[in-house]
């Protein structure tokens, strides 16, 4: 009898357990647009030595990357509080099956590769236009 007891308290237990839920469930619309996004690294590949390396950008500030639902998108900066001053607008959309993000902070359409779109960071990858044909790669957190 105490057989029987052990084996249903055991199989209780493993029916009561439940796995948690994981960022997974949300779609990638959900996680890029759930929050701002601050970008905290800018890196270039070196072609020369096959790894990526610290680009120095030439603007030090914060900047706050707004991707909204309906497909626009703003670029700020954080003036103090809760204060935004918005530096530029443009666009978003996914392309290549939500492996490309589109988005046109700057001039025309920049399409930046997917490396990974997670609750807590954003990391983008990508040639881009007038810059001598070098390979980027930016990655994002909320703040």
């Amino acid at each position: 009898m105490k057989v029987y007891i052990v084996i249903a308290l055991i199989i209780f237990s493993l029916v009561s357990c439940k796995k948690e839920n994981s960022s997974s469930s949300a779609t990638k619309v959900e996680l890029l647009t759930k929050k701002s996004w601050v970008q905290t690294s800018s890196e270039i590949y070196n072609d020369g030595i096959s790894k990526w390396e610290t680009y120095n950008s030439s603007t030090p500030r914060v900047q706050y990357y707004f991707f909204y639902a309906d497909g626009t998108a703003e670029r700020k900066e954080n003036t103090g509080g809760t204060t935004y001053t918005v530096i530029s607008k443009g666009s978003w959309s996914f392309a290549n099956n939500e492996k490309t993000l589109k988005h046109s902070f700057f001039t025309g359409m920049l399409d930046l590769s997917i490396d990974e779109l997670s609750e807590t960071r954003l990391q983008l990858s990508g040639f881009e236009t007038g810059t001598n044909g070098d390979k980027f790669r930016y990655t994002y957190v909320h703040p």
